[in-house]
């Protein structure tokens, strides 16, 4: 999934393209390597590098820079190749030396690493270090050192038999102690060693017959069952097979994991899953163990993903359409269980020998494709409009439309040819690209022309198109299937109720109703199957996240998060409905289990998760993008639930006590911590008492000493270490606020409307701790200002990350409630609040990162020593006035000095010890699926 940023930037037509000149374009270039240095330093790897790429002439710094983000952006192999560049424009940079000696290491071609490290190490000490570290790891005492090396050697190289045949001498030697036979059984997805097992890939067999399990017809996908074509209905979900602490990139290599989940999805009354893109051998085994072993079969959607490119928006490029035609071709071979496929950063890689291919419904064709560069196709190849293909054709498209049509024809021919073989094709899609005309979503030159009408000076000249949301299509009705093709081809699209912002500001989409009421969601799918009658439509993408954090608002509660997880349950079950009732062939749920490793394209949520290498070892509440899935993941330790119980405290930390004090006095506070939470608890001398009257506070601080206010206005305290934050709860209400000092967003005046007001980054800010700073609600921008095509202006939306919500997290509990971040047992005298690490603005809590300020208005972190906390009960005076009754630690004439403030501390960490569970959106749909049939 793709979702919309929150950002105020709309694509740009055709007609204001304006190409920079060559003046422009060299004073460009010359503040470009500023700019990535920043980004390098602020640990933006990958920006680092688009910025150096795309200059257009780069000197040996430019390439050794670009060498090194590339290494620290995760692509070894290409980091070695801007490097040699750097060196062969200027050959002492030694430095290039270090880095290429770095990439061999990453590689584990630790030969190539001394040889490189030894080039560079007189006059550079990182290749020294190198150097070190290689010696260090060749003379490590382990017997299977030098196998295992030698094999990971052959990985890195792209030889898959060459890696296997050293495992399997190791094996057969008894040399193993567990470690060679894990990663022979990844390289071909086997569930097992048999001693004599075929290394090689099988001869290839075309069938004598066509073989074809699966065709498009109507409005429904069919399949061959016992000789006879039935309709299905596609129910299913899409399985990203990242868990926590791992990458798409690293998913997992067993085929048990694999057999697990396909159990679980087949239990749910499912008949499909999705694949976005290669996946690993293991996960093709086990389908086919699945399949072959159960009388409920899964059937197989597998995309073709098309990568994504920064540097390049022409899909006609060289490189884009081979490195996509071959990629078809492997996908095809991975089906057909034929595929070598090497080793190579990001990318499923392995033997695959398990023919699926009789188990898969249909191959998917590109991703969400970003406007831009199906405006930028068009424009630079406007005779394309055309094209003759043996098996699929376009008589008159656009040119994005013609490209996607020769891909799809060479999948088709492909297949054909090598395997005799066939099954429908689609384009992937999204409504950004549907083919409906949106009255309510202004173009860009159309905005800038309302604006300028009316008094705006807008002068803004941009050198490519973004990403507007109505201002091309990319339609599948535009293929045709020949009479050698008769799987035909279909139509899918990802929809999702929360964007783009068409969705519901069409004034015709609420008049649609369902049984439930009006329904946008239902009247945008009638409107959408209304293009593509007589052709199959599914929904291969449809789904509600669980966060606490919203990043786009809907007017009916249908936004993109701040939804718990009996409403996500709720509105997956009514949008089931809506599709199958709107004659859609079928939906396939995004998706199948929660990512902690994603991002959400929100600009307030983002930017504060920068360290990517770290993202999957925690969970960000206010990333919608993290937990859209229908199996989720907690902490396995014991941690607080939220429910009064002393056990759940176990492992947490005495931070502060007292002496019994009398009614409502504080005795005790606690701390505890996970990969989602910060954990507080307070206890009170109040047993039996409600919470009638009183007011209890936590004044955190996330820089101790560093940021925030040392004065609490409202009450009469002074902290001297500081507080950012200040978490007020009582039987009425539970929120939290922040300092200004640390609040790294303002209000801006709007373009939107006279007068009218937009949140926005500080620019330039950094973290203070000031002697008195005001404390403020946590306000982000959910939905920018946009202009409907009469010049009607949508003005912004704000959400408040401030409510806290009371309850308890105790999922055995009829009261659960996932969003719970407080509550108070009267008999216990127990207050328990959990605070979502994302809501303090960490950026990294397993390294203890937290934000400390922005540069321009890129946010950057600094380590923290921890968290200090500082716990009030307040009372009622004579005259009403509130005043502190009690706290921890004492108060000395209502002042703390800093070196009496506690501060909770937790050790660094980079594993994650989960456990997973299922939201109750999975039993719900199980329900649903279970009598969810075509419409006749």
């Amino acid at each position: 999934m793709t979702p919309a940023s929150s950002g105020k930037t709309v694509a740009l037509a055709l007609a204001v393209l304006t190409l920079l000149g060559g003046v422009a374009l060299r004073a460009e270039d010359e503040q470009a390597y500023d700019r990535a240095l920043e980004k390098y330093q602020e640990g933006d790897f990958a920006a680092a590098a688009r910025l150096l790429s795309a200059k257009s002439s780069k000197t040996a710094g430019d390439l050794n820079l670009l060498g090194w983000a590339t290494l620290k952006a995760g692509d070894p192999r290409e980091a070695i190749v801007q490097f040699t560049r750097s060196l062969s424009l200027d050959s002492s940079a030694t430095n290039s030396y270090c880095g290429i000696g770095y990439a061999y290491y990453r590689q584990g071609l630790l030969a190539e690493a001394l040889e490189s490290f030894k080039k560079g190490e007189s006059e550079d000490s990182e290749c020294a270090s190198g150097k070190a570290a290689v010696l260090r790891k060749l003379d490590a005492k382990d017997e299977l050192a030098p196998g295992l090396l030698e094999a990971e050697s052959f990985v890195k190289r792209g030889d898959n038999a060459g890696a296997a045949r050293v495992y399997v001498r190791m094996l057969d030697a008894g040399i193993d102690d567990g470690r060679a036979r894990h990663r022979l059984l990844a390289i071909y997805g086997w569930p097992a060693y048999n001693k004599g097992q075929r290394l090689g890939l099988p001869p290839r067999s075309p069938a004598l017959q066509t073989a074809m399990t699966a065709r498009a017809r109507g409005d429904y996908l069919e399949v061959l069952e016992g000789g006879v074509w039935e309709p299905i209905y596609v129910k299913g979900v899409n399985l990203g097979p990242a868990r926590p602490g791992e990458f798409p990139s690293t998913p997992p290599l067993e085929v048990k994991t694999y057999l697990d989940w396909l159990a679980q999805i087949v239990a749910m009354n499912c008949n499909t899953v999705r694949a976005y893109t290669i996946l690993p051998p293991a996960f093709y085994r086990a389908l086919k163990i699945h399949n072959d072993g159960s009388d409920r079969k899964l059937w197989l959607l597998q995309e073709v993903w098309l990568t994504e490119r920064d540097d390049e928006l022409d899909l006609y490029s060289k490189s884009w359409s081979d490195d996509f035609r071959k990629e078809i071709e492997d996908n095809i071979d991975a089906l057909h269980g034929n595929a070598d496929i090497p080793y190579r950063p990001g990318h499923a890689w392995g033997v695959y020998t398990a023919d699926v291919s009789r188990f898969t419904l249909g191959l998917g064709v590109g991703r969400e494709l970003e406007p831009a560069v199906a405006l930028t196709t068009n424009a630079r190849h406007q005779a394309r409009t055309a094209y003759k293909g043996r098996y699929i054709s376009v008589a008159r498209g656009n040119p994005a439309e013609v490209w996607f049509g020769e891909m799809a024809d060479h999948a088709a021919a492909y297949e054909m040819q090598i395997y005799n073989s066939q099954r429908p094709i689609t384009l992937i899609n999204w409504p950004p690209l549907d083919p409906i005309f949106h009255p309510t979503e202004a173009t860009y030159p159309e905005e800038v022309a309302f604006r300028r009408k009316r008094g705006e000076k807008v002068s803004e000249v941009l050198t490519r198109p973004l990403n507007d949301t109505d201002a091309v299509s990319l339609d599948v009705n535009a293929l045709q299937a020949g009479a050698d093709f008769p799987a035909k081809v279909f139509a899918s699209f990802h929809v999702y109720s929360h964007w783009p912002n068409f969705l519901f500001t069409d004034p015709e989409y609420p008049k649609v109703r369902d049984d439930e009421g009006s329904n946008r969601y239902y009247g945008y799918l009638l409107d959408l199957k209304r293009r593509y009658k007589g052709m199959p439509l599914l929904v291969a993408e449809y789904g509600i996240a669980t966060s606490w954090g919203t990043a786009h608002l809907h007017p009916d509660g249908w936004g993109n998060g701040g939804l718990n997880e009996k409403e996500q349950a709720r509105l997956l079950v009514r949008m089931s409905k809506n599709i199958r009732d709107a004659r859609c062939a079928g939906g396939i749920v995004f998706e199948w289990q929660d990512e902690w490793w994603k991002r959400v394209s929100d600009y307030f949520t983002r930017g504060f998760a920068s360290d990517l290498q770290t993202k999957p070892l925690w969970l960000n509440l206010y990333d919608p993008e993290e937990m859209f899935g229908l199996l989720g993941y907690r902490s396995a330790a014991r941690v607080p639930l939220l429910r009064g119980r002393e056990e759940d405290w176990a492992g947490s930390v005495v931070l502060a006590s007292a002496p019994a004090g009398g009614p409502w006095a504080l005795r005790s506070l606690r701390a505890a911590s996970d990969q989602v939470f910060l954990y507080f608890r307070v206890d009170a001398d109040n047993r039996g008492a409600g919470m009638d009257g009183s007011k209890f506070a936590l004044l955190l601080d996330t820089m101790p000493g560093k940021a925030g206010s040392r004065k609490i206005p409202g009450l009469d305290l002074r902290i001297e270490s500081g507080a950012n934050f200040l978490i007020s709860l009582s039987s009425s209400a539970g929120s939290i606020l922040i300092a200004e000092a640390y609040n790294p967003n303002q209000w801006h005046e709007s373009g939107a409307s006279p007068g009218a007001k937009e949140m926005w980054r500080k620019v330039d800010m950094q973290a203070s701790l000031e002697d008195e700073s005001a404390f403020g609600e946590i306000i982000t921008e959910t939905n920018a200002p946009h202009w409907s095509r009469d010049g009607t202006v949508f003005p912004p939306l704000f959400a408040s990350r401030s409510p806290l919500k009371a309850g308890t997290a105790d999922p055995d509990s009829a009261d659960y409630d996932n969003q719970a971040a407080w509550h108070f047992s009267p008999a216990e005298g127990m207050l328990e609040v959990r605070i979502p690490w994302g809501l303090l603005y960490f950026m990294n809590p397993a390294g203890k990162l937290v934000f400390a300020g922005t540069k321009k208005e890129e946010p950057y972190p600094r380590e923290t020593e921890g968290v200090s906390v500082v716990a009030v009960r307040l009372g009622t005076a004579a005259g009403g006035k509130e005043e502190i009754a009690s706290a921890l630690p004492p108060l000395v004439g209502g002042r703390l000095p800093a070196a009496s403030v506690p501060v909770y501390s937790w050790k660094k960490w980079d594993t994650v010890a989960y456990e997973a569970f299922f939201k109750p959106s999975y039993l719900a749909l199980k329900e649903l699926f279970g009598r969810l049939e075509p419409l006749k």
